[in-house]
């Protein structure tokens, strides 16, 4: 996704009009219009209007009214979408009449380009309208905005991004700063960094506590479980997840025949996850996840019912899927008392 070739020049009338649903490109593209006008006048004005409680008295004295200390003064409003339709022919109107030393950013998340709002709009000058990003395009941002910082990433670090953030380019952005920090010294950025970044940030957590209980690791899995929890009070998010990824898995398991980009559409996630959740799925089987759901369950009644405090009940979770009694006996069986015995 490209800017226009106004923007790429900076090039930048009185007025300009930019729409964009994802919030990243609203603000960037808000940004970087700002700059450049900036630049071409330092030190003018700016105010900010943001809908739908817009001044509109004071947004009229401001563009009809010449400036006296400054030759340009720059006016923003914001969610013009959010106008009801009355006050948007007023909000046309008084952009329409305003005076040579005002430039004018209107922003939107989403406009009918239908409605005589929009074509008075365009009439004005560039209308600047970003399509709606879809997971398949995330990569290639992740790629772009690593790069804006002078960093290169693994194509498997760039799929876990892509996979663990979706199309929130806020939480992209700010997993790549953080994990330049943590690494320091400027080098690629591999798989394994993104992973100790993102640690107790949720989602990923819960795959990778998954995987490390089919896999037996108990002391693997308790670490997992106590980032998790000095995370914050969530101890009942994260149990929710877990049954939430099992849920997924199960539905995986009827989806063989599809391959990982079909699959992770009709799942709603990063087709890299779905790669990494098969053998996941495999290795549990239906019997399998049908055990874990009741561990599950018995874990969330034990601390609902105050049997024993979150993170034992967390840590016995741990014990009872990741322990070593092969033979599946339980450590500890919730049901044989009662709270109130």
């Amino acid at each position: 996704m490209g800017f226009s070739e106004d923007r790429a020049k900076g090039h930048f009338g009185s007025f300009h009009l930019i729409v964009a649903e994802n919030p990243y490109l609203l603000w960037e593209a808000t940004e970087h219009w700002k700059s450049v006008w900036r630049r071409e006048a330092p030190g003018a004005a700016l105010r900010i209007f943001t809908a739908p409680h817009v001044e509109m008295d004071r947004l009229l004295e401001l563009g009809t009214t010449v400036p006296l200390f400054e030759t340009v003064q720059l006016i923003v409003v914001e969610q013009i979408d959010r106008l009801p339709a009355a006050r948007q022919k007023e909000l046309a109107d008084i952009v329409s009449g305003c005076g040579p030393t005002t430039k004018i950013l209107l922003t939107a998340e989403s406009i009918d380009r239908r409605t005589s709002f929009y074509k008075t709009l365009a009439n004005l000058g560039p209308c600047e309208v970003f399509p709606r990003i879809y997971q398949d395009d995330i990569p290639g941002w992740v790629k772009r905005l690593a790069g804006e910082i002078g960093w290169v990433l693994s194509p498997q670090a760039t799929e876990l991004i892509s996979s663990v953030h979706g199309t929130d380019l806020f939480a992209v952005a700010q997993t790549l700063e953080r994990v330049t920090l943590f690494i320091g010294q400027k080098r690629r950025i591999e798989v394994g960094d993104i992973e100790t970044v993102i640690a107790g940030d949720g989602e990923h957590d819960i795959y990778l506590l998954i995987e490390a209980l089919i896999a037996g690791e108990l002391q693997r899995s308790l670490g997992i479980v106590n980032s998790l929890l000095s995370s914050g009070d969530r101890t009942f998010l994260w149990l929710t997840q877990v049954q939430g990824q099992c849920m997924r898995l199960f539905r995986l398991l009827d989806m063989a025949d599809k391959t990982d980009h079909e699959a992770g559409q009709s799942l709603g996630i990063h087709h890299y996850l779905v790669r990494r959740l098969r053998p996941l799925a495999a290795a549990l089987g239906r019997d399998g996840l049908t055990a874990v759901s009741q561990v599950v369950f018995e874990t969330d009644w034990a601390m609902k019912s105050s049997l024993l405090p979150p993170r034992l009940a967390w840590e016995l979770f741990v014990w009872r899927l990741a322990g070593e009694n092969r033979r599946g006996e339980i450590w500890f069986d919730l049901n044989a008392q009662s709270p109130r015995e």
